[in-house]
């Protein structure tokens, strides 16, 4: 059920739940809408959204909370998820725990027992970060786990499979390894003329 009831005038537009329920009113200027036990929407325009144990398509917000809910992309000013999900999540602010996500871009980004495929962002701080893919000017943390990382400054303890000088000297190493081969094979061709 929604905390959140109105009826719709004939200038709003009613914003439903799957079952029809009217859970919010799209205005010119909106203002707080609450999803709450299983409410699901296609698309949410507001300048608060509370979620909880529900789900979105869209999300545009200046300010997102999620607790135990899912959404496909949030395109907001702050969010905070708690134990939610997103594919696409882009903020000036983001606060994770134990939250993850597909693609995370944000200024700044706080992590607590969260993750994301790829984290882009200003600074990223946090505690029991996981990423396949980390970029971002300063990385402040507990623990990171990361498969690459690109960063102008790291302070604290990461795992990573390769930092920028270890791609680098990969790329280099494979590079060495292919124009040999392709040598090689030049000079066998020649030789078997």
């Amino acid at each position: 059920m929604t905390q959140k009831k109105e009826t719709p005038t004939p200038e709003h537009k009613a914003i439903e739940a799957e079952d029809g329920e009217v859970i919010g009113v799209e205005e010119s200027d909106p203002g707080e809408i609450t999803l709450v036990e299983g409410d699901a929407v296609e698309g949410l325009n507001a300048s608060t959204v509370r979620m909880t144990h529900s789900s979105a398509g869209t999300i545009k917000a200046a300010d997102v909370q999620m607790q135990q809910s899912g959404t496909q992309a949030i395109h907001a000013g702050h969010v905070d998820m708690r134990q939610s999900g997103a594919q696409l999540l882009e903020a000036e602010r983001v606060a994770m725990h134990q939250s993850g996500a597909v693609n995370l871009r944000a200024e700044r980004v706080s992590v607590k027992d969260s993750g994301a495929l790829f984290i882009a962002g200003g600074q990223i701080t946090g505690e029991q970060i996981r990423s396949r893919v980390l970029v971002g000017q300063a990385v402040q943390a507990g623990r990171v786990q990361t498969g690459l990382l690109f960063a102008q400054r790291v302070d604290g303890s990461v795992e990573t499979l390769l930092d920028g000088r270890g791609a680098l000297t990969l790329g280099v190493a494979l590079g060495l390894a292919l124009g040999l081969l392709s040598l090689a094979r030049a000079l066998l061709v020649r030789r078997n003329q």
